[in-house]
């Protein structure tokens, strides 16, 4: 019996955290979408983040059918490599998109871009 009760446990569990990881992402692409619709293409130094490569190639097929317009995508799984990217941005020119689960992943070098207003967290 507690076998049983210990599956159904974990299957909730998985369908909440399923479901906080796709609503975040539906989040994702809408905000593109109008961030798209306001900014106008000369103004296209924006880059996107997110810690999965599913999420990526996602974003990548719905640029390819282009539904969002094209941006730089960085997929950061360490600190290290998020260290690296930022170091990159020439100048501070880059507007930073990332998502929740990213942000609280990396808060501690992901803080400092918010607060220079480089960094906006969907």
């Amino acid at each position: 019996m507690y076998y049983w009760k210990r599956i159904l446990r974990r299957w909730l569990q998985f369908r909440s955290e399923a479901s906080g990881l796709v609503t975040g992402f539906q989040l994702l692409i809408v905000n593109l979408v109008y961030i798209s619709q306001l900014r106008s293409s000369e103004e296209n130094r924006l880059v996107v983040i997110v810690d999965s490569w599913r999420e990526a190639v996602l974003l990548w097929l719905l640029w390819a059918c282009k539904v969002l317009p094209r941006y730089n995508v960085w997929v950061i799984r360490r600190a290290g490599h998020l260290d690296s990217y930022v170091k990159t941005d020439f100048d501070g020119e880059l507007l930073m998109i990332a998502t929740s689960k990213v942000f609280t992943k990396h808060y501690q070098l992901l803080a400092e871009l918010r607060r220079q207003q480089r960094l906006i967290i969907l």
